[in-house]
């Protein structure tokens, strides 16, 4: 009987020290040392303005063009070491932007070869684009046309 006894004091105690260690699906943890796989993230994204004509920066978050007449954007292709990345450029204001994509590094369902994306003329006309083998990959687009 002492066995048992001390058996399940240990097991309690391990117990106790798996619990510490597990990450619950809701309420909020600091993690320390922890790999997170898969999942989605509520971080807010970095947003960048452009109030006047010029090259978008490659960087993950968002582009939004604020310039108060129709803006002439520009974005080099993508390397393959930023494969992945996303970039999504926002309309802040109501004008037809027209972004160009440097080399027709714009890819969209069939063709490949796509060279400017013309905003509608709309507040939250936008297009999303992946970073993929040196192109960009329209991953989604809200009141824009690729030409």
């Amino acid at each position: 009987m002492l066995r048992i006894n001390w058996n399940l004091q240990q097991l309690l105690l391990y117990l106790q020290d798996l619990v510490q260690t597990l990450v619950t699906l809701t309420g909020v943890q600091t993690l320390t040392n922890k790999t997170m796989v898969g999942g989605t993230s509520s971080a807010l994204y970095v947003t960048t303005a452009y109030d006047a004509d010029g090259a978008i920066t490659i960087s993950k978050g968002i582009a939004a063009i604020a310039k108060t007449s129709a803006a002439a954007m520009t974005i080099a292709a993508p390397t393959t070491a930023q494969n992945g990345l996303v970039i999504t450029i926002l309309a802040r204001t109501a004008f037809a932007h027209v972004i160009t994509f440097t080399g027709g590094t714009f890819a969209k369902g069939a063709s490949s070869s796509y060279t400017t994306v013309t905003m509608s003329g709309y507040i939250g006309a936008s297009v999303r684009v992946i970073a993929d083998n040196g192109v960009w990959v329209q991953s989604g687009v809200s009141s824009c046309t690729p030409s």
